[in-house]
């Protein structure tokens, strides 16, 4: 018998073949049809068809840039030729879901990968929920605008969504980056009434809680980094909706209870509720929880952004605006600079001129809770607590920086180069160094921690901080509150820490708080175009300036055009490759508002 005769060539590993070359002729190997399909890693086959279970697909999957330009007149056009043909190259991150009623949950509360309620008894166990590395999954959906309550979500048009002052596209997604385990977890709904009603409750819905006086369908979207664990981050995501209805139904008033004011207060009692009664499951049954979380949330009602948050979580609203000089005197909102040929997102088309710069401005909505922040310093020293301060150079940063990405050399090349850490010629921004610029491997942290433990000062779970779920003192000795109505209790925490040399080993007060700041800002108004919300954990922040991250995202959508699913993706792959140590989650919403709706 003929020995087979060897085969001659390069070898090409298993995972290589066939990806732009057929190899099939140098390597003899017959084959009877070539495949010069990309290669796909098994544990990402037939994502596709996972991405949409709870996204009804209408033909927003192949909707033309014309189609998208209808939620948007200011959208800018490339070209005739360009508006009104289909995406180019479009895959799953282009596919966007046109309407959802339901609660999407995503990162390690995503049903998908973590099967079962944190609630089940297979998860008593700290280790027993983790969530490892997986193929992550943006979502991406429409919102806004006023449904009917028994319209067939499948036959909605983007017509359909016209009619309201306020619309918006959302992308969400949470990557487990180097971690080994994906702690994050976001919360999205675009129509909250009809999400709120799907929840069991013992009380049934208002009638009041119908869509009269109300100017399009409220919508949400939270994020929840964890820390110890990924419980704090699945509770919340699982229960939150349940403390929004029953702070609903105990306040609501006659009408359409998403009035911007009661939000407000519905916003900040869910928040202490849920965060009391998770930190009390923290013990029950036999579980030994010490996982905390972070957490933004932020609802769009009757045109106002109503936003919550505890912690270092952080939202920023960006619009461009016809009167520049009337938002230069406003102290909060920073206009955002033109870098001209040096920076990310500088090769604007005559849609998006070195005018619109002028009158581009951006606005942080959420203040960070952190042991350096003056107002949490004294609240943390006031309950007898101290604060620790360590100084480190993030050289490890610079080893996991991806220089192939052109936007991590520009960044990077930018904090480098010039000597205030970057172009602004603000007053606000001109004082800032290259050390504070969050790419520059050189820079100095300051990382300040709650009695040398927790980084943040505000978050939910974190019990062994919390005077309400901890033993009192032995010596049972109170003190009398300043304001001498009531009396403060020492308490003991269950933790070892290392005491200063003078402490007492008591507390008096919440070294960690549950309560949130809520802040409300009108959206839409007259003269605003290109508007939109960036929501994102510290696994972004860590690693990018605000303006940066800014920029970046204002390309994608308005020069790019890009799906807002499609540039969370981006910004959070930019995150890794700029070399963030932590989970990173991105909430990119689109805010498009319109005429107002005929009467």
């Amino acid at each position: 018998m003929e020995r087979p005769k060897p085969v001659t060539g390069k070898y090409i590993p298993p995972h290589l073949r066939n990806k732009n070359t057929d190899y099939s002729a140098s390597h003899a190997i017959p084959q009877a049809e070539s495949n010069t399909k990309k290669y796909i890693p098994p544990h990402m086959r037939s994502r596709a068809s996972e991405l949409t279970d709870n996204i009804p697909q209408t033909k927003s999957a192949t909707m033309s840039l014309a189609e998208r330009a209808e939620l948007a007149p200011s959208t800018p056009k490339r070209g005739d030729s360009f508006v009104g043909s289909t995406v180019p190259n479009m895959d799953e991150l282009d596919v966007v879901g046109l309407y959802t009623r339901d609660f999407i949950r995503g990162g390690c509360a995503d049903p998908r990968f973590s099967h079962g309620s944190v609630l089940d008894q297979a998860f008593i166990p700290k280790r027993a929920g983790r969530v490892p590395k997986v193929a992550s999954v943006a979502f991406g959906s429409f919102g806004g605008g006023l449904q009917d309550d028994d319209c067939d979500v499948s036959s909605v048009q983007v017509s359909d969504l016209s009619l309201s002052t306020l619309r918006w596209e959302i992308g969400a997604i949470s990557e487990c980056g180097v971690r080994d385990y994906n702690e994050d977890s976001f919360l999205v709904s675009n129509d909250l009434l009809n999400a709120l009603h799907a929840i069991p409750s013992q009380c049934p819905t208002p009638l009041s809680w119908k869509r009269e006086g109300a100017s399009h369908s409220p919508g949400l979207f939270a994020i929840f980094d964890g820390h110890c664990g990924n419980q704090a981050a699945r509770f919340a995501v699982e229960r939150f909706g349940h403390y929004i209805k029953e702070e609903l139904q105990r306040d609501a008033v006659p009408g359409c209870p998403f009035g911007p004011e009661n939000v407000e207060a519905v916003l900040r009692n869910a928040i202490v509720k849920m965060d009391d009664e998770f930190c009390l499951l923290c013990q029950e049954n036999g579980r030994e929880w010490e996982s905390g979380a972070t957490a933004l949330i932020a609802m769009l009602v009757n045109e106002h952004l109503v936003i919550a948050n505890l912690g270092d979580c952080r939202g920023v609203l960006c619009r461009s605006v016809e009167d520049g000089s009337a938002y230069t005197r406003m102290k909060d909102w920073v206009k955002l600079e033109n870098w001209d040929n040096d920076v990310v997102g500088a090769d604007l088309t005559a849609a998006s001129s070195s005018d619109v710069w002028d009158q581009c401005f951006f606005r942080e909505v959420t203040n960070t809770h952190t042991p350096s922040v003056e107002e949490e310093r004294k609240r943390i020293e006031k309950a007898n607590g101290w604060i620790t301060t360590d100084q480190d150079i993030p050289i490890a940063q610079l080893r996991r920086m991806d220089f192939l990405d052109e936007d991590v050399r520009t960044i990077f090349n930018r904090c480098i180069r010039y000597a205030d850490g970057n172009m602004m010629s603000s007053a606000n921004t001109s004082e800032r160094s290259t050390k504070e610029c969050k790419t520059a491997p050189h820079r100095i942290l300051h990382i300040s921690r709650v009695c040398g433990e927790l980084a943040v000062s505000r978050a939910l779970g974190d019990r062994d901080f919390k005077a309400a779920f901890n033993s009192l003192s032995r010596e049972a000795e109170d003190q009398i509150d300043p304001s001498g109505s009531s009396l403060v209790p020492w308490w003991d925490s269950p933790l070892f820490f290392s005491y200063p040399d003078d402490h007492n080993h008591r507390f008096q007060g919440d070294l960690v708080s549950g309560v949130p700041d809520v802040q409300m800002v009108k959206i839409g108004e007259d003269g605003v175009t290109n508007e939109f919300l960036l929501l994102a954990c510290d696994g972004l922040w860590d690693v990018i300036d605000t303006d940066d991250a800014v920029r970046v995202v204002r390309d994608l959508l308005f020069r790019k055009m890009w799906t807002a699913k499609r540039a969370a993706a981006r910004l959070a792959e930019l995150a890794i490759h700029l070399g963030s140590s932590d989970n990173v989650t991105v909430i990119v919403v689109r805010l498009f508002a319109g005429a107002k709706p005929t009467k």
